[in-house]
Formats: structure tokens, sequence, C-alpha cells
């Protein structure tokens, strides 16, 4: 399953070597976005904040967590992404 259902992506900002969090989703999704069968998949969109601003970004969100897991693992990030005048690339 998807710790905080699938939807909980975060956007962050690149800032020397770092990544800060920039916006976080405010509202839920639906619980069968938490669950999901091997090798399906599912599409969600991320609206970028009016106020973004130019810079690298990226998107990350707790990994899924199997049923026999003691702990969780790092955050799955996304590849970076560049944006340039409210535009991404």
């Amino acid at each position: 399953f998807y710790p905080n259902n699938f939807c909980k992506a975060k956007l962050q900002k690149q800032s020397g070597a770092s990544w800060t969090t920039v916006s976080e989703p405010t509202g839920g999704c639906p619980i069968a976005l938490g669950f999901l069968d091997p090798g399906q998949t599912v599409v969600h969109s991320f609206a970028l904040p009016q106020n973004v601003g130019g810079g690298m970004y990226r998107f990350a969100m707790p990994m899924p967590v199997p049923d026999d897991s003691a702990a969780a693992e790092p955050e799955f990030v996304t590849p970076a992404f560049r944006v340039q005048d409210g535009q991404s690339q």
C-alpha cells in the first residue's frame, strides 16, 4: 500500500545540493489509489502553483510499504525538471 495515499506527492525545489519542499497537496484522493496490484499503473495530475518561480524541481512521495516490511524505505523521487517563467520544460 502507499502511505497517506498515492496522491501525497510533494513538489520540491533544488537549492544548492539539497531539495526543499515548496508545495504539498492539501486534498485527499480516493482510497482505491492507495492500493495497486503488481504492474498496475495510475496517472495522477499535479498542478504547479501559480507562484512556483523558475528553477529545478522534482516530485517526492513515500515508497509503497509491503505487508511484510518492518520499516519504510526512503522516498521515491522523480527525475528533476526545469521550470522557467511559470512553464515546465
